[in-house]
């Protein structure tokens, strides 16, 4: 039995062209930028961590979920993601194309 491959109806083609090009390669560039937004993004994450764990802890007579306030919203956690979002912010690209001269 001959293999018949999949094609998609015509109306789709538009939809899904991935089928028809191929994926274009990933630069080191675009993957440093990624990695930079990333670090932005984690570099609000964790402090935003570290105050809803202060005023969870600061809730009168324990009303602040335990699980939420001591695992995933711990202050390690933050200070953690904080570092790691440091750290991708502020790294250099992997080819460096000024002259350091």
């Amino acid at each position: 039995m001959p293999e018949r491959r999949h094609t998609p109806p015509p109306h789709l083609h538009r939809i899904h062209p991935s089928r028809q090009r191929p994926r274009p390669a990933r630069t080191p560039e675009r993957t440093h930028h990624q990695l930079v937004r990333l670090g932005r993004v984690l570099l609000v994450v964790g402090p935003l961590l570290a105050l809803v764990h202060l005023l969870m802890d600061a809730q009168p007579d324990g009303a602040g979920g335990t699980f939420w306030t001591y695992t995933i919203a711990s202050l390690e956690a933050a200070i953690i993601t904080t570092i790691v979002g440091i750290a991708l912010a502020w790294r250099e690209p992997a080819r460096s194309t000024h002259d350091p001269r």
